[in-house]
């Protein structure tokens, strides 16, 4: 009888083995589904994405972009510089007293020539 007793529970025991076992297969399916879904959604992700070639190109048009940039800066510091000194030798002039040792200046404009 105790054999018997023995058996019968190992009936339980392989149900239970078996239901477990049902029960990982069952997580793990669900798992290699949820990650398949993950690699399908990388995979979209990645295929968006510009070719290596567009990024190289974008950056040494961003370079020379940078270059150009830094170039027009100085050059308006420069013509600013230049406007600065023009402003100031006409500050100058117009500041001068009006000199009265010019030999051919008149205040009468000059009469047109005749035409030929």
């Amino acid at each position: 009888m105790a054999l018997i007793a023995l058996l019968d529970t190992s009936g339980d025991d392989a149900q239970k083995s078996a239901r477990g076992a049902a029960d990982r297969a069952d997580s793990l399916r669900r798992r290699q589904n949820q990650l398949g879904r993950r690699l399908d959604a990388l995979d979209a992700r990645i295929g968006g994405l510009a070719p290596a070639s567009d990024v190289s190109t974008v950056e040494t048009r961003l370079g020379r972009a940078e270059q150009d940039a830094s170039a027009a800066k100085k050059d308006a510091a420069d013509a600013n510089g230049q406007l600065t000194d023009l402003e100031n030798r006409v500050r100058s002039l117009e500041n001068e007293p009006p000199s009265t040792g010019d030999a051919g200046a008149t205040d009468k404009p000059k009469a047109p020539m005749p035409p030929p």
